[in-house]
């Protein structure tokens, strides 16, 4: 349990996560995690879906499960006026979800639209493509909507099971941030948490999959005047250290002003989009770049790309490049510290 008092506006952040997410789930359970996250406000022991949503309203809050790569959790924010009943809304929803069959079957149904709608989306295509190509035993080539069949066969009763496995305290992480009283809320969140059991048998990692040893690729074809590519490597870990340069790179080569903006949009005119990305995970991430550019671009869209990559590779960033960087991306951190969140 993290707490941190920030008495600037009268408002509370509270978080609950767990590790969760692609981790941990398998060709024929894909997208449970997103599943559970979006079930999570549709029904508890003390609220059904509308009554909760009418609550939380009420007292001006907001409420929202979510997953991810590695995580699967729940986020609120109150007025700390409504800090009590804020807290007694989230650990209710947190801790006593019910799965109601009719709003699985809601939730169900939404999720299979998104899938179809994402095939009209042809980056996040290329993105799909990138990651299957990337990671060929790993989870983490999965989707995090899942897929229409394992969607499908996903029980109430799997996702009730699943659910209390990962909500484990030796995996979970509570934190709030705000106008708060931090002695009377550690009190009240141990107290709650307590009664959470230990789960017997822990949840294994999946193996980290070795860097690939040759180029892969991958390609879909589609009848339109747009051209959307992803080229990339595995990244790190969050413990490396390396951590850190990396992001530096990923500023040095994005924004306005980045090398792949001025050299692949401003000076060449190769492409519309351009940005670099990098993501870490508990098993190595990504880093890579994007590009949506016009089909007869492509290739040399992709050549001036990988020739700034080598350029970072083989020559040093400049110590003005280097420091504007840094200050770019520290002081993007400080802004985003405004938010109790």
């Amino acid at each position: 349990i993290l707490l941190k008092e920030h008495h600037g506006v009268p408002v509370m952040a509270i978080h609950a996560a767990t590790l969760g997410g692609l981790l941990f789930e398998q060709e024929g359970n894909a997208g449970i995690n997103n599943l559970i996250a979006g079930m999570l406000t549709r029904g508890s022991q003390r609220f059904s879906r509308l009554n909760l949503a009418e609550t939380v309203e009420s007292i001006a809050g907001g409420l929202n499960g979510f997953s991810g790569r590695n995580s699967l959790g729940l986020s609120g924010s109150f007025l700390t006026t409504h800090t009590n009943e804020g807290v007694d809304i989230f650990l209710e929803t947190l801790l006593h979800p019910t799965f109601p069959d009719d709003e699985v079957k809601k939730r169900r149904r939404e999720i299979l639209l998104a899938l179809k709608n994402r095939d009209d989306d042809l980056a996040q295509i290329a993105f799909d493509l990138f990651y299957e190509a990337l990671y060929t035993t790993h989870t983490y080539r999965l989707l995090t909507l899942g897929r229409e069949n394992s969607i499908n066969a996903i029980t109430r009763e799997q996702m009730s099971t699943y659910y209390r496995t990962l909500l484990d305290p030796e995996r979970l992480v509570v934190s709030v941030v705000g106008d708060i009283d931090t002695s009377q809320l550690v009190d009240r969140l141990s107290t709650a948490l307590s009664s959470l059991p230990d789960v017997a048998a822990p949840l294994a990692l999946p193996e980290i999959e070795p860097r690939p040893c040759s180029e892969r690729s991958a390609t879909r074809s589609v009848d339109r005047q747009q051209a959307h590519v992803v080229l990339g490597f595995q990244g790190v870990t969050l413990d490396n250290p390396d951590r850190y340069a990396l992001k530096v790179l990923d500023t040095i080569l994005s924004r306005q002003g980045g090398r792949l903006f001025y050299e692949v949009r401003e000076q060449r005119a190769l492409a519309y989009s351009v940005t670099a990305f990098n993501v870490e995970g508990l098993a190595p991430g990504v880093f890579g770049i994007y590009l949506g550019t016009d089909p007869s671009n492509v290739d040399e869209a992709i050549s001036v790309t990988q020739t700034e990559l080598s350029r970072l590779r083989n020559k040093l960033v400049g110590s003005d490049e280097l420091e504007q960087a840094k200050k770019y991306m520290t002081g993007s951190y400080d802004i985003s510290l405004q938010s109790n969140g």
